[in-house]
This record gives C-alpha cells, sequence and structure tokens, in this order.
C-alpha cells in the first residue's frame, strides 16, 4: 500500500501538472543552435570551473545493482559510510569533513535533515539522475549553504517530449526492482512522469568470529538477519517556456522506504524496523532582460516534508521506548541576480530564505517542536583582469534564529576568493574560504529519550584552501586528461557528543582538526574503443584539540589513502538492426586501513575490491542488456566495526529506451 504521503504527494504531482499548464504562455518558436568544438575537460564543474570536482555522467548510473554510495565511493576525495547491503543507510562526506558539514542536494533542494545533519544516500534514487556534480573544496555559489566539506548535486533528467523508457531488475540476496517513466509535450513544454520500486532481502554471509578474534577455531559463516528493504520512488518533472526570455521548472519527489533494521553483526536485531517518507517540491523561474537580454534574474521556491518512524517492540534499538517518530519540514525561498557589466566582469547576488522545523514522539512522550530560521546574503563577481586570468570573490552574510532567541545571535560572515587561468587546454586555479554549518535542531534540542539538546552550541567553522590545475590533451580522435589539487582545512568549535552523570548523550563544542590532503585523477581515451581512469586520494586527518587525553591524533574512520582504477572496452562491430554496440568495464578500489576509535586501539583492515560490468545494446541502442558482478573475488569488506558489507553478488537489467 501506497503510505499516505505519498498518496498526498501523486495528489500534488497531477495539480502542479494542470497548474503549470494553465500558466503556460504563448510558446515562442524554437530555435535549433549546433555547437562543434573541443570537448571540455571530464571533471570541469559546469557551473564553477574553477572549483577542484568531479562529474558523474549519466552512463556511470547505469550499472545494475548500483546505488548512490556505490557511486561516491569511487570519486577522489568522498568517503562513504554504510550500514549494511543493498539499499542500507549510508552517508558521504568530503575530504575528511562529517557527512553533516557536507550538503546534499537533490534537483536543487538540499536533503540535510534537522534530527542529525547527514543525508542518508539510500534514499537518493539513481533511476532518473542524469548526472552527480561533486564540489570538493569550494561549494558553488548558487547553492544555499556554503558547507564545510564541499557539496554534492544530484540533478535528474531533462523532460524531453516523446521519450519513454522501462526496466526491470534482479540480482543476489532477494533483490529486484523495476522502473517506468515516460516524457510528453512540446519543445517549449515538456513534462516527465517516472515511477519505481525495489526490494532487498540482503540476507548475505558474513565471517562470524563470535567474538574470539583470535581464536580461529570457532569461526563460522553468518548471515545477516532484519536487513530487507522495500523503496517505493515517483518523480515529476517540468519546463515550461513562459516566453522567449523566461523559463520555469518544476520539480517533485516522493520516496517512502520500508526495511529492518540491523544491529551488529553479533547481537542481530529481529522485530526492530523502521519507515521513512520524504517528499520533496520546488518551482524555479528564471528571466532574461536587459537591452541584449545579458542580465538574468531568478526566483525559485521548495519545500520538503520528511517523516521516520522506528519500532523496536523487544527495545532491540536501545532506544527506551518502543516507537520513536521524527517529522521535519523545510520552506524555502531564493532570489538571485546575474548583471553582465562588461565583457570581462559579470556581478552574482542572492538572498536565501528557509524556514526549518522538527517534531518528535518518544514512545507516549510527546516532545515539542523546534523551529529556526536562516538567512543568507551572498555577493560576489567574476573578473578577467588579464587573457584567461579570472578573480573571482565570494562573500556571505549568514543568519539563524531559532526558537526562543534573539534576531541573528548566530549570525556568522563566510566567503571565498580564487584566482584562476582558464584555458581549453589547461586550467590552474588557488583559493581560500572560511565556511561555517550550523547545529541541527537536533543537536539543540535533543534527538531522543538518550540524547538531549544543548541551546548553548556554537556554530561549526572552517578554514580552507587548495591549489589545484586540470589539462587535456586532444589528437586524432584520442584523449589523455588529468588533474590534481592539494589542500588544506582547519576546523575547529566540532560538535562532538559526551555522556554526563545521568547517562544522557550531551552533544558540546569541542574539537579541532587539521586536514590535508592530495587528489589526482588521470584517463585516457584511445579511439572509440578502449577508455581508462584512475583516481588518488591521500588524506592526513589530525585531532588537534588542546589538551588532548589520548596519544593518538589521527581521527577515526578516515583512510589515509583510496585509489580506483577503472578500465572500459567497447566495441562497436553489430549487426545492422539486430546487435549494437558492446561494452565491458572492471573497476578495482583499493582502502587502507583505518581506526575505529579515537584511541587508534581498533583498527579496520585494509580492503579492496573488483567489479565488472558488461552491457550490450540491441535495436540501435532501443533495448539494453545489463550484468555486474560486484566483489568478485568475494574479499571480506566492512565499513565500520560490526557492520559487514556483502561478499560477492551479481545483478541483471533490462532496459527499454524509445525516442
Amino acid at each position: 500500500m501506497v503510505p499516505k504521503t505519498c498518496a498526498r504527494s501523486l495528489v500534488w504531482i497531477v495539480a502542479s501538472l494542470t497548474l503549470s499548464a494553465s500558466l503556460r504562455a504563448q510558446p515562442a518558436s524554437p530555435t535549433s543552435v549546433e555547437v562543434i568544438g573541443e570537448p571540455l575537460h571530464p571533471h570541469v564543474l559546469p557551473r564553477e570551473p574553477a572549483v577542484s570536482g568531479s562529474v558523474v555522467r549519466r552512463e556511470r548510473l547505469e550499472a545494475p545493482g548500483l546505488d548512490a554510495a556505490d557511486v561516491l565511493r569511487r570519486e577522489a576525495g568522498v568517503e562513504v559510510t554504510q550500514v549494511g547491503g543493498f539499499g542500507s543507510a549510508a552517508t558521504a562526506s568530503l575530504r575528511g569533513a562529517t557527512a553533516e558539514q557536507t550538503p546534499v542536494y537533490l534537483a536543487g533542494i538540499r536533503l540535510n535533515d534537522e534530527v542529525g545533519g547527514a543525508v542518508d544516500l539510500s534514499t537518493v534514487p539513481l533511476w532518473l539522475i542524469d548526472h552527480v556534480e561533486i564540489y570538493r573544496g569550494n561549494s558553488p555559489k548558487f547553492v544555499d549553504e556554503l558547507g564545510i566539506g564541499g557539496a554534492i548535486l544530484f540533478e535528474p533528467k531533462r523532460p524531453e517530449p516523446g521519450t519513454s523508457g522501462m526496466g526491470v531488475g534482479l540480482g543476489s540476496f532477494g533483490s529486484r526492482s523495476g522502473f517506468a517513466w515516460a516524457g510528453a509535450g512540446s519543445e517549449t513544454a515538456a513534462t516527465l512522469v517516472g515511477l519505481a520500486a525495489t526490494h532487498a532481502d540482503n540476507e548475505y554471509p558474513f565471517a562470524d568470529n563470535r567474538g574470539t578474534l583470535f581464536v580461529a577455531g570457532d569461526d563460522r559463516v553468518g548471515r545477516q538477519t532484519n536487513s530487507d528493504v522495500s523503496v517505493f520512488d515517483g518523480w515529476l518533472l517540468q519546463r515550461l517556456e513562459l516566453s522567449r526570455n523566461v523559463q520555469m521548472n518544476v520539480v517533485a519527489n516522493v520516496t517512502a522506504r520500508e526495511q529492518g533494521v540491523p544491529r551488529l553483526a553479533l547481537l542481530p536485531s529481529e522485530r526492530a524496523r523502521a519507515r521513512y517518507e520524504r517528499m520533496l517540491t520546488g518551482i524555479s523561474t528564471s528571466a532574461r532582460f536587459g537591452g541584449k537580454q545579458q542580465h538574468q534574474l531568478t526566483l525559485a521556491s521548495s519545500f520538503i516534508s520528511a517523516n521516520s518512524v522506528y519500532d523496536d517492540p523487544a527495545f532491540e534499538l536501545f532506544l527506551m521506548a518502543p516507537r520513536v517518530e521524527n517529522s521535519g519540514q523545510r520552506a524555502a525561498q531564493k532570489l538571485a541576480v546575474r548583471l553582465e557589466l562588461g565583457p570581462r566582469l559579470h556581478w552574482d547576488a542572492a538572498l536565501d530564505t528557509a524556514v526549518d522545523r522538527l517534531e518528535r514522539r518518544d514512545g507516549d512522550v510527546e516532545l515539542s517542536g523546534a523551529s529556526a530560521l536562516t538567512a543568507r546574503l551572498a555577493n560576489g563577481f567574476e573578473y578577467e583582469f588579464a587573457r584567461d586570468w579570472f578573480l573571482s570573490p565570494l562573500v556571505a552574510l549568514s543568519c539563524r534564529q531559532v526558537a526562543g532567541s534573539s534576531v541573528c545571535e548566530q549570525g556568522e560572515p563566510v566567503g571565498r576568493v580564487s584566482i584562476s587561468r582558464r584555458t581549453a587546454a589547461f586550467t590552474s586555479y588557488a583559493s581560500a574560504g572560511r565556511y561555517v554549518r550550523f547545529p541541527s535542531l537536533g543537536e539543540v534540542y535533543g534527538a531522543g529519550l538518550l540524547v538531549r539538546g544543548n541551546p548553548q552550541l556554537m556554530p561549526e567553522r572552517g578554514i580552507t584552501a587548495e591549489l589545484g590545475a586540470r589539462a587535456q590533451r586532444i589528437w586524432a580522435g584520442s584523449r589523455i586528461w588529468a588533474d590534481a589539487a592539494f589542500y588544506s582545512r582547519q576546523v575547529d568549535r566540532l560538535v562532538s557528543y559526551v555522556r554526563n552523570a545521568q547517562r544522557y548523550l550531551v552533544p558540546i563544542n569541542v574539537h579541532e582538526a587539521q586536514l590535508s590532503g592530495f587528489e589526482s585523477s588521470f584517463g585516457a581515451e584511445l579511439g572509440q574503443h578502449f577508455e581508462t581512469d584512475l583516481s588518488l586520494t591521500l588524506l592526513d586527518a589530525r585531532d588537534t584539540t588542546p589538551d588532548r587525553p589520548l596519544k593518538n591524533d589521527f581521527l577515526p574512520f578516515h583512510s589515509r589513502l583510496v585509489s580506483v582504477l577503472g578500465v572500459e572496452g567497447r566495441s562497436n562491430a553489430h549487426w545492422p538492426g539486430w546487435i549494437d554496440r558492446t561494452s565491458a568495464r572492471a573497476t578495482l578500489l583499493y582502502q587502507s586501513s583505518r581506526y575505529a576509535d579515537p584511541a587508534g586501539l581498533v583498527v579496520i583492515p585494509e580492503q579492496h575490491s573488483l567489479d565488472l560490468e558488461v552491457a550490450q545494446g540491441f535495436s540501435g541502442e532501443a533495448v539494453k542488456a545489463r550484468a555486474r558482478v560486484a566483489n568478485v573475488f568475494d574479499t571480506e569488506r566492512f565499513d565500520s566495526v560490526g557492520y559487514p558489507l556483502p561478499l560477492r553478488s551479481v545483478f541483471v537489467t533490462m532496459e527499454v529506451m524509445l525516442k
């Protein structure tokens, strides 16, 4: 049965479609423009070319059984923490930052919740995502939060008339999936609607040492229990051309998930369940104005509502209540303007406002709601002061007022400045900035009976600097490209949890940290048949808190070395009208050992895994068959102590796309 939130959301989708259609003005005649030029460097971010980062294209998101955590795990500078198998909870962070410090956006709408501040990647669908933008060094200036840990943006497909697709998938450990979408309309008003459903039992085997690490005689193979997951996902995307210079985009997404809640492998849960529902909607309108239509004004509104319920009748999760409910809402508004002040100078300004509300119920105890008002005013410009040399400063003033406090008592100025040299073949850049993360409402007011809030929490602060470059060489249908970046980040007033005399957890500002590292990527495309890429991440993450009681200063859960090697081959040999292009890809991931506790007494061993993917096109690429073998060599993997990841698994899909 579709949850009530999903039903209400589907009604909203239909209403939005009717309303936006009625608003559409007389369509302008479409104009086709063909641009022929040298392709961009694969890691050039489309809206911030002088920022370190990467872009994951659609073809890298289509492998069977792939989720957002798997995709981000392969990217330089990204760390993923996952609990369990396919569809299980996972978070991502950039350059040693925490998941709370890393904002994640879906269709331009920030997903970071107000309970813990982190985003669960399992609630981010990939089947209708066009590409993923990863801003490692600096958050893009057009988003509403200049995060300490950069930003991750998931961008959906562009609605196109007369297109449709459907697919089904099967895989190991009881995984099965299906999706369907269709686009309709015209060149000036197109709508895309899609639905998807996924289920996995996730009862995969793992090595169980029965709590005796150094006694091999009692080891056995166990199986995960109560780790099944079912997900429903629905989309509405609209693109409207209201006039020649005015465009509107509408987005709506509904996600509902029901799952078991596994615990440590040695202490499995049997009855603990969780349900999660999220609805997000957004509408943005952009208009060009001026004598040559060179200026642009953008107005965007969004709303997100999320609800999670934990049922723990046997008290297996130690929630101290048989049922815990969280609900949160955020309404946001954005006004942005870009003025072209000359051939070498443009100015950007934005005003972002948001209202957040959090409500929580623990068993029969109904906690009072908490709310916060956040505003940010940003100003920046880009000036080409010499040929191919650009200066780009950005200054923003952020302010947050929580319920019962005075206006802007937590106001903090943030910003950055960068200088870059950009040509088609080579780009170099240097930047420095200051960033702030406000505590979440869950940290201020508490997140349950065991976690108490702290109204005195101060915002986390960070100072960053980076130096990077990227280059590419193209000749005779082949291309070689590379990029590299050095960075340093100083973070203080980190939020950490301590246990008080009553054995409650209380968040406090305590830690300081120094993080530095090196990231590099290399790739080669030799003709149309061979491609390879390699990424390397080196990280040195240190706890620099004064009077720190521990001798170990390396922060836990951070690997010092992560490398990913990919090799792909393609064949264009085909039988006309029947068999089309064949492709095969191998991806090898290596991750060095990590500490699992601040004292450095528990070590998560180094890990490696090999994935193989094969795709075959039929009937002019209208039909695609894909297969993927994850963890080919069946190596033991852990994302954190006590949470084993699946061993070897196989996934297959069949897709039909019509244009």
